[in-house]
């Protein structure tokens, strides 16, 4: 039921009667409770007598304490003289350490039998391993059963192979019964479908209570929300702490809220300079807001040069064209910086051409559209 405190109030005189199972029995109410060390101190003397059970029990502990080594070194013994328990254990272990081939090894045999636990521990195996295909493949069946851990997992394959929806389908349920990892990387899927008022509605709580990667993606969030002041106040704290990914961003939130204050004054001047010409004011703005909300999306999902065309309020058509490039020509508009390979690149506006041959050209690049790219 559950119910340890009461279990181990009736076990207690029966341990110091050195009844052996009622020491096992005991052991594993200070395991389930997180009490290692209780746990252990009962078990191991055990453990060392060659009792099966304690060693088993006793290698839970050393798991629970996150030292995979030991536990590897207790259950393996057991696993090769076939213990079965000891085997998937052993399996599991090894996921932890992140030596997916060696867990594969002991866990395919017992998953292509139908044994539930292996066959999800198999599939975080095939995760780990990048084999999105297979692990779903695994993983799958089990979520559609009702399995939660599966379910999550299972959205973590769409999340890696950029399936967001489905991604989201799967973690919403978790997250909503309060799974911390499921708000998190449910938060995570908002982000990359630029969805950032849904991504800061889960991220927030996490943030607060110190989350790191939590504080890095609501940081993204507010950079891409031109809420630059708030991005840099969650950035700077992890920067300063060596976080390199904060550092990265911090530099670029920077550089943003300088050409974003910047460039809310040189529009303005932009407007009065173009009040007698032949594109009014209104359509200018028109077309500069054009430029930040749209060029960006076009551009980042082709990966190559563009040219974009734009309806003015009078029927004109502006076009754009866009170039991928290493180094910023001189006069050109960056849109885009991509620091993915370690140097940055840019994408930069080579040239800006009205239909009715009214160029304006030079009115475009006096607005530097710095755009990062996530």
């Amino acid at each position: 039921k559950g119910d340890y405190d009461s279990a181990m109030k009736l076990l207690k005189p029966l341990t110091e009667q050195g009844n052996v199972n009622a020491q096992i029995e005991l052991g594993t109410c200070f395991l389930e409770k997180g009490d290692y060390d209780s746990a252990m101190k009962l078990l191991k003397p055990l453990s060392e007598q060659g009792n099966a059970e304690a060693q088993l029990w006793l290698e839970m502990c050393f798991f629970g304490k996150g030292d995979y080594g030991s536990a590897i070194k207790l259950v393996k013994p057991l696993a090769e003289q076939g213990n079965v328990t000891a085997q998937i254990m052993l399996g599991m272990c090894f996921v932890a350490k992140g030596d997916y081939d060696s867990a594969i090894k002991w866990l395919k045999p017992f998953a292509e039998q139908g044994n539930a636990k292996a066959q999800f521990l198999l599939g975080t195996c095939f995760l780990g391993k990048g084999d999105y295909d297979s692990a779903m493949k695994l993983l799958k069946p089990l979520a559609e059963q009702g399995n939660a851990d599966a379910q999550f997992w299972l959205g973590l394959c769409f999340f890696s192979k950029g399936d967001y929806d489905s991604a989201i389908k799967w973690l919403k349920p978790f997250a909503e019964q309060g799974n911390a990892d499921a708000q998190f990387w449910l938060g995570r899927c908002f982000v990359w479908k630029r969805d950032y008022t849904s991504a800061m509605k889960l991220l927030k709580p996490l943030s607060e209570q110190g989350n790191a990667d939590a504080q890095l993606l609501m940081g993204v969030c507010f950079l891409n929300k031109n809420h630059y002041d708030s991005a840099i106040k969650l950035f700077k704290p992890l920067a300063n702490q060596g976080n390199v990914e904060a550092q990265n961003w911090l530099e670029s939130c920077l550089s943003l809220k300088e050409a974003y204050d910047t460039d809310e004054n040189r529009l303005k001047n932009l407007m009065d300079w173009w009040k007698d010409k032949a594109i009014d004011s209104t359509k200018l703005e028109q077309i500069l807001v054009q430029h930040k909300q749209y060029i960006f999306n076009q551009v980042y999902n082709s990966g190559r040069a563009n040219s974009l065309k734009f309806g003015g309020i009078k029927g004109d058509v502006i076009e754009v064209l866009v170039n991928w490039t290493d180094w910023v020509t001189q006069g050109n508009s960056i849109i885009g910086i991509d620091y993915s390979s370690g140097e940055p690149r840019y994408y930069e506006i080579s040239v800006v051409k009205e239909s009715n041959s009214n160029n304006i050209n030079n009115a475009v690049n006096l607005i530097r559209l710095f755009i990062p790219l996530l």
